[in-house]
């Protein structure tokens, strides 16, 4: 594995469970149990912490202060960096 998140409090659509994820060229590459410790590269310790595998921003404002086109390029180009995987409009 590229990164091991471990420790953390996964949500996923069912509900929560506490898991650690392995990431492998930029993908979630496996869900393992609590002390499932694959070997990875990196390893970030988020115990406590609620781990999102994309987040969904319900409220933004393409087209108001530029055109639409230059915003849908732009903007989804920002949202994609901060984590945001699904945005309305």
């Amino acid at each position: 594995m590229d990164l091991l998140i471990k420790g953390g409090k996964v949500v996923l659509p069912g509900g929560q469970i506490e898991a650690n994820l392995g990431i492998k060229g930029g993908k979630i590459a496996g869900i393992f149990a609590p002390g499932n410790n694959p070997e990875a590269k990196q390893v970030k310790d988020v115990t406590g912490c609620f781990v999102f595998p994309g987040l969904i921003d319900p409220h933004s404002h393409y087209g108001v202060y530029n055109s639409l086109e230059k915003d849908f390029v732009d903007d989804s180009q920002f949202a994609a960096l901060g984590g945001f995987t699904t945005v309305l409009n």
